[in-house]
Protein backbone atom coordinates (compact mmCIF):
# COMPACT_ATOMS: atom_id res chain seq x y z
CA UNK A 1 0.00 0.00 0.00
CA UNK A 2 1.53 3.27 -1.12
CA UNK A 3 0.28 6.21 0.89
CA UNK A 4 1.80 9.21 2.67
CA UNK A 5 3.04 8.40 6.17
CA UNK A 6 3.91 11.70 7.81
CA UNK A 7 1.74 14.50 6.50
CA UNK A 8 -1.59 15.18 4.79
CA UNK A 9 -2.16 16.51 1.32
CA UNK A 10 -2.90 20.19 0.91
CA UNK A 11 -6.37 21.12 -0.31
CA UNK A 12 -4.79 22.57 -3.45
CA UNK A 13 -3.02 19.27 -4.17
CA UNK A 14 -6.27 17.37 -3.80
CA UNK A 15 -8.09 19.76 -6.11
CA UNK A 16 -5.34 19.38 -8.67
CA UNK A 17 -5.80 15.63 -8.43
CA UNK A 18 -9.37 16.18 -9.63
CA UNK A 19 -7.92 17.64 -12.82
CA UNK A 20 -5.93 14.47 -13.36
CA UNK A 21 -9.02 12.35 -12.77
CA UNK A 22 -11.09 14.35 -15.25
CA UNK A 23 -14.82 14.94 -15.14
CA UNK A 24 -16.55 12.18 -13.22
CA UNK A 25 -19.70 13.78 -11.83
CA UNK A 26 -21.95 11.36 -9.99
CA UNK A 27 -24.14 13.16 -7.48
CA UNK A 28 -25.11 16.63 -6.45
CA UNK A 29 -26.74 17.82 -3.28
CA UNK A 30 -30.37 18.79 -3.74
CA UNK A 31 -30.30 21.94 -1.62
CA UNK A 32 -34.07 22.15 -1.47
CA UNK A 33 -34.66 18.64 -0.09
CA UNK A 34 -31.32 18.01 1.63
CA UNK A 35 -30.88 14.73 -0.23
CA UNK A 36 -28.19 13.53 -2.61
CA UNK A 37 -29.71 13.06 -6.05
CA UNK A 38 -28.35 11.40 -9.18
CA UNK A 39 -26.26 13.89 -11.11
CA UNK A 40 -27.29 14.15 -14.78
CA UNK A 41 -25.03 13.64 -17.78
CA UNK A 42 -23.74 17.20 -17.62
CA UNK A 43 -23.82 19.86 -14.94
CA UNK A 44 -25.69 22.25 -17.20
CA UNK A 45 -28.46 19.69 -17.57
CA UNK A 46 -28.87 19.88 -13.79
CA UNK A 47 -29.29 23.62 -14.12
CA UNK A 48 -31.83 23.11 -16.90
CA UNK A 49 -33.69 20.63 -14.70
CA UNK A 50 -33.92 23.20 -11.90
CA UNK A 51 -35.23 25.82 -14.31
CA UNK A 52 -37.95 23.38 -15.38
CA UNK A 53 -38.85 22.27 -11.86
CA UNK A 54 -40.91 25.25 -10.84
CA UNK A 55 -40.39 27.20 -7.64
CA UNK A 56 -38.65 24.34 -5.86
CA UNK A 57 -36.06 23.98 -8.60
CA UNK A 58 -35.50 27.71 -8.87
CA UNK A 59 -34.99 27.89 -5.10
CA UNK A 60 -32.36 25.12 -5.27
CA UNK A 61 -30.59 26.84 -8.17
CA UNK A 62 -30.65 30.25 -6.50
CA UNK A 63 -29.25 28.79 -3.29
CA UNK A 64 -26.43 27.22 -5.24
CA UNK A 65 -25.63 30.43 -7.11
CA UNK A 66 -25.54 32.48 -3.93
CA UNK A 67 -23.49 29.89 -2.05
CA UNK A 68 -20.81 29.62 -4.74
CA UNK A 69 -20.73 33.09 -6.29
CA UNK A 70 -21.44 35.55 -3.47
CA UNK A 71 -17.82 35.65 -2.29
CA UNK A 72 -16.27 35.93 -5.78
CA UNK A 73 -18.62 38.79 -6.63
CA UNK A 74 -17.82 40.44 -3.32
CA UNK A 75 -14.11 40.21 -4.12
CA UNK A 76 -14.83 41.75 -7.52
CA UNK A 77 -16.76 44.67 -6.04
CA UNK A 78 -14.12 45.34 -3.39
CA UNK A 79 -11.38 45.26 -6.03
CA UNK A 80 -13.11 47.82 -8.23
CA UNK A 81 -14.36 51.38 -7.93
CA UNK A 82 -17.84 49.90 -7.42
CA UNK A 83 -16.94 49.63 -3.74
CA UNK A 84 -17.71 53.36 -3.49
CA UNK A 85 -21.39 52.64 -4.15
CA UNK A 86 -21.99 51.24 -0.66
CA UNK A 87 -21.37 48.25 1.56
CA UNK A 88 -20.23 45.29 -0.52
CA UNK A 89 -22.64 42.86 1.17
CA UNK A 90 -25.55 45.19 0.49
CA UNK A 91 -24.55 45.44 -3.16
CA UNK A 92 -24.30 41.64 -3.50
CA UNK A 93 -27.63 41.04 -1.79
CA UNK A 94 -29.32 43.66 -3.94
CA UNK A 95 -27.81 42.17 -7.08
CA UNK A 96 -29.09 38.67 -6.33
CA UNK A 97 -32.53 40.00 -5.40
CA UNK A 98 -32.69 41.96 -8.65
CA UNK A 99 -31.33 39.38 -11.07
CA UNK A 100 -32.27 35.95 -9.74
CA UNK A 101 -35.94 36.84 -9.80
CA UNK A 102 -35.84 37.30 -13.59
CA UNK A 103 -37.05 34.27 -15.54
CA UNK A 104 -34.69 35.00 -18.42
CA UNK A 105 -31.53 35.63 -16.40
CA UNK A 106 -30.01 32.12 -16.24
CA UNK A 107 -31.25 31.12 -19.74
CA UNK A 108 -29.52 34.25 -21.07
CA UNK A 109 -26.27 33.02 -19.51
CA UNK A 110 -26.69 29.61 -21.14
CA UNK A 111 -27.05 31.31 -24.52
CA UNK A 112 -23.99 33.49 -23.98
CA UNK A 113 -21.39 30.73 -23.99
CA UNK A 114 -19.54 32.44 -21.12
CA UNK A 115 -18.39 30.92 -17.87
CA UNK A 116 -21.05 31.62 -15.29
CA UNK A 117 -18.66 33.56 -13.06
CA UNK A 118 -17.83 35.86 -15.98
CA UNK A 119 -21.49 36.28 -16.85
CA UNK A 120 -22.28 37.21 -13.27
CA UNK A 121 -19.34 39.62 -13.21
CA UNK A 122 -20.68 41.36 -16.30
CA UNK A 123 -24.19 41.41 -14.84
CA UNK A 124 -22.78 42.88 -11.62
CA UNK A 125 -21.11 45.62 -13.66
CA UNK A 126 -24.43 46.58 -15.24
CA UNK A 127 -26.16 46.42 -11.87
CA UNK A 128 -23.59 48.73 -10.32
CA UNK A 129 -24.03 51.15 -13.18
CA UNK A 130 -27.75 51.13 -12.41
CA UNK A 131 -26.98 51.90 -8.77
CA UNK A 132 -24.70 54.75 -9.79
CA UNK A 133 -27.36 56.19 -12.05
CA UNK A 134 -30.06 55.89 -9.39
CA UNK A 135 -27.90 57.56 -6.77
CA UNK A 136 -27.36 60.53 -9.09
CA UNK A 137 -23.57 60.36 -8.95
CA UNK A 138 -21.92 63.25 -10.76
CA UNK A 139 -19.12 63.13 -13.25
CA UNK A 140 -16.25 65.59 -13.03
CA UNK A 141 -18.08 67.94 -15.41
CA UNK A 142 -21.12 67.99 -13.16
CA UNK A 143 -23.41 65.92 -15.38
CA UNK A 144 -25.20 62.82 -14.18
CA UNK A 145 -23.51 59.65 -15.39
CA UNK A 146 -24.52 56.00 -15.40
CA UNK A 147 -20.90 54.90 -15.72
CA UNK A 148 -18.84 54.59 -12.52
CA UNK A 149 -15.09 55.07 -12.39
CA UNK A 150 -12.92 52.59 -14.33
CA UNK A 151 -12.61 49.11 -12.85
CA UNK A 152 -9.34 48.40 -11.06
CA UNK A 153 -7.21 45.99 -13.13
CA UNK A 154 -6.96 43.53 -10.24
CA UNK A 155 -10.72 43.14 -9.81
CA UNK A 156 -11.12 40.32 -12.34
CA UNK A 157 -8.08 38.54 -10.94
CA UNK A 158 -9.60 38.81 -7.47
CA UNK A 159 -12.81 37.27 -8.76
CA UNK A 160 -10.94 34.31 -10.29
CA UNK A 161 -8.99 33.69 -7.11
CA UNK A 162 -12.06 33.92 -4.93
CA UNK A 163 -14.01 31.61 -7.22
CA UNK A 164 -11.28 28.97 -6.90
CA UNK A 165 -11.55 29.11 -3.11
CA UNK A 166 -15.34 29.11 -3.26
CA UNK A 167 -15.33 26.07 -5.54
CA UNK A 168 -13.20 24.19 -3.02
CA UNK A 169 -15.53 25.10 -0.15
CA UNK A 170 -18.63 24.13 -2.11
CA UNK A 171 -17.03 20.84 -3.16
CA UNK A 172 -16.16 20.02 0.44
CA UNK A 173 -19.78 20.65 1.45
CA UNK A 174 -21.09 18.54 -1.44
CA UNK A 175 -18.71 15.67 -0.70
CA UNK A 176 -19.65 15.68 2.96
CA UNK A 177 -23.36 15.67 2.08
CA UNK A 178 -22.92 12.80 -0.38
CA UNK A 179 -20.88 10.67 2.00
CA UNK A 180 -23.19 11.34 4.93
CA UNK A 181 -26.18 10.31 2.82
CA UNK A 182 -24.36 7.03 2.05
CA UNK A 183 -23.58 6.42 5.72
CA UNK A 184 -19.90 7.25 5.18
CA UNK A 185 -19.63 10.35 7.32
CA UNK A 186 -16.58 8.95 9.10
CA UNK A 187 -14.82 8.63 5.75
CA UNK A 188 -15.22 12.35 5.18
CA UNK A 189 -13.99 13.17 8.68
CA UNK A 190 -10.81 11.16 8.10
CA UNK A 191 -10.32 12.90 4.77
CA UNK A 192 -10.85 16.32 6.34
CA UNK A 193 -8.34 15.63 9.11
CA UNK A 194 -5.85 14.20 6.63
CA UNK A 195 -6.19 16.98 4.05
CA UNK A 196 -6.78 20.03 6.23
CA UNK A 197 -5.23 19.18 9.59
CA UNK A 198 -2.25 17.26 8.24
CA UNK A 199 -2.83 14.17 10.40
CA UNK A 200 -0.96 11.11 9.18
CA UNK A 201 -2.79 8.01 8.04
CA UNK A 202 -1.20 6.06 10.89
CA UNK A 203 -2.38 8.57 13.50
CA UNK A 204 -5.90 8.55 12.09
CA UNK A 205 -5.98 4.77 12.06
CA UNK A 206 -4.81 4.63 15.66
CA UNK A 207 -7.49 7.10 16.74
CA UNK A 208 -10.16 4.71 15.42
CA UNK A 209 -8.34 1.47 16.32
CA UNK A 210 -8.38 0.34 12.71
CA UNK A 211 -5.70 -0.88 10.33
CA UNK A 212 -3.84 1.92 8.45
CA UNK A 213 -4.71 0.23 5.16
CA UNK A 214 -8.40 0.51 6.04
CA UNK A 215 -7.99 4.16 7.02
CA UNK A 216 -6.33 4.87 3.68
CA UNK A 217 -9.21 3.26 1.78
CA UNK A 218 -11.64 5.48 3.69
CA UNK A 219 -9.58 8.60 2.94
CA UNK A 220 -9.35 7.74 -0.75
CA UNK A 221 -13.11 7.09 -0.93
CA UNK A 222 -13.78 10.57 0.43
CA UNK A 223 -11.13 12.10 -1.81
CA UNK A 224 -12.84 10.66 -4.88
CA UNK A 225 -16.15 12.14 -3.72
CA UNK A 226 -14.44 15.49 -3.29
CA UNK A 227 -12.82 15.30 -6.74
CA UNK A 228 -16.20 14.54 -8.31
CA UNK A 229 -17.72 17.50 -6.49
CA UNK A 230 -14.98 19.87 -7.70
CA UNK A 231 -15.63 18.71 -11.25
CA UNK A 232 -19.35 19.30 -10.78
CA UNK A 233 -18.88 22.85 -9.53
CA UNK A 234 -16.56 23.70 -12.42
CA UNK A 235 -18.90 22.10 -14.95
CA UNK A 236 -21.83 24.02 -13.52
CA UNK A 237 -19.82 27.16 -14.20
CA UNK A 238 -20.05 26.29 -17.89
CA UNK A 239 -16.97 24.22 -18.68
CA UNK A 240 -17.56 21.36 -21.12
CA UNK A 241 -16.75 17.91 -19.67
CA UNK A 242 -13.57 17.64 -21.74
CA UNK A 243 -12.41 21.06 -20.51
CA UNK A 244 -13.00 20.49 -16.78
CA UNK A 245 -9.49 19.19 -15.90
CA UNK A 246 -7.73 22.11 -17.59
CA UNK A 247 -10.20 24.58 -16.06
CA UNK A 248 -9.50 23.22 -12.57
CA UNK A 249 -5.77 23.56 -13.18
CA UNK A 250 -6.17 27.18 -14.31
CA UNK A 251 -8.25 28.02 -11.25
CA UNK A 252 -5.76 26.48 -8.88
CA UNK A 253 -2.92 28.33 -10.55
CA UNK A 254 -4.84 31.57 -10.02
CA UNK A 255 -4.44 31.02 -6.28
CA UNK A 256 -0.70 31.24 -6.65
CA UNK A 257 -0.63 34.53 -8.55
Amino acid sequence: MNHPKSRGLSVHSIVLSAAACGFAGQTIMDTASGKADLFPATACSWIDAQLSAGSRGRAALNQFLMRVYAEPLRAYVLGSSFRTLGEADDIINGFFASRLGRDDFVPAWRASGLRLRRWLMNAMCFYCRELAHQSGRRAAGGETTDRPDPIAPDAERDLERSFARSAVRAAMDMAQAELSARGLGQHFELFRRYALDGDSCQALAASLSIDPARAWVMIRTAQRAFSRAVSEVVAQDGAAPADVPAEITRLMHSLGR
